[in-house]
């Protein structure tokens, strides 16, 4: 199990600018360990970038990393971001793609876990967070 194509839908993102992904221990056995969620940029060797900053993941990736694929790092739209995140995780998870079904049955099963845990169910945040949402602490009591 290798690279897998992220980009399909992503303008720009073709050639020295195509997105991939690596599935990561879950999927295989292949790849014990992985560095922060990040993608690559062209190839497996070329440089990977954090999916937190959009930026080069280290001062080598940096070094890798032409003008242009800076630039379209830099050009991402937020809902390309969003994709191309969603897609890094169910790529290291799940070692593919997973279909537009069960896309809509996570995204179901999201919402619903996020109801629960804003009603204060401890177990609900914890599926929640499981399924790729993100808590924010604001300090404040919940209501």
């Amino acid at each position: 199990m290798g690279l897998v194509n992220l980009g399909q839908g992503i303008p720009g993102a073709n050639g020295p600018t195509s997105v991939h992904a690596n599935p990561g221990p879950e999927a295989t056995d292949f790849r014990p360990d992985h560095a922060p969620d990040h993608i690559h940029l062209a190839k497996n060797d070329g440089p990977r970038v954090s999916t937190d900053t959009w930026k080069p993941l280290s001062e080598a990736d940096s070094t890798k990393m032409t003008k242009e694929q800076s630039s379209f790092c830099r050009k991402l739209s937020d809902a390309s971001k969003k994709i191309l995140t969603a897609r890094q995780k169910m790529i290291f998870k799940f070692g593919k793609l997973l279909s537009a079904d069960l896309l809509l049955l996570q995204y179901i099963s999201m919402g619903a876990a996020r109801e629960g845990g804003l009603r204060g169910d401890v177990s609900m945040c914890e599926i929640f967070e499981r399924l790729g949402g993100e808590i924010q602490y604001t300090g404040a009591d919940p209501v």
